[in-house]
């Protein structure tokens, strides 16, 4: 009897240990989500932005407004937190470079931004591949090109015409 209470207690007592490693779990990436959310709100009110594109990944959210011509940057990933607004004539270069491994194999993509010496030097990073499946690498090199098109353009609107956008 006492043999049979004992098999019944270890699966219920893993089910329980489960559910509270999950639920403490949950409540970290949760914190942190709601950092990242308040970090990117407190940036949108301060310089008064109306965000038209915007992008998250992982624990990174990029966005961009085409009326102020700023760029938005919130990056908890790593042990420092960068939350920055860059104006778009800031920004000198973008490019995108694909770091490899001694295999051959793609490690990152980074979308790489040159800014002047007043907003730094920025490194988004789209795939990793600790972080990321390798079915995701064309998806997020694809974001990675759509994120520098974005940012050429948004460039060469604010040197011509910062005020005046066409419509048909």
């Amino acid at each position: 009897m006492m043999l049979i209470l004992f098999l019944l207690a270890i699966p219920a007592g893993y089910g329980i240990f489960y559910l509270f490693t999950r639920l403490a779990k949950d409540s970290v990436e949760g914190r942190k989500n709601r950092d990242i959310a308040g970090a990117f709100n407190k940036l949108v009110v301060k310089h008064r932005m109306l965000i038209e594109h915007r992008e998250i990944l992982n624990d990174i959210v990029i966005a961009m407004d085409r009326r102020t011509q700023r760029m938005l940057i919130v990056d908890h990933s790593g042990t420092l937190h960068k939350e920055i607004c860059i104006p778009l004539e800031a920004i000198m270069e973008s490019r995108i470079v694909e770091e490899r491994n001694e295999d051959g194999m793609i490690d990152r993509v980074l979308l790489k931004l040159t800014c002047t010496a007043e907003y730094g030097n920025h490194n988004i990073c789209f795939f990793d591949h600790n972080r990321d499946p390798l079915q995701e690498l064309l998806a997020l090199s694809r974001k990675a090109h759509y994120w520098k098109g974005r940012i050429e353009m948004g460039r060469k609107q604010s040197r011509w015409y910062p005020e005046t956008e066409y419509v048909l």
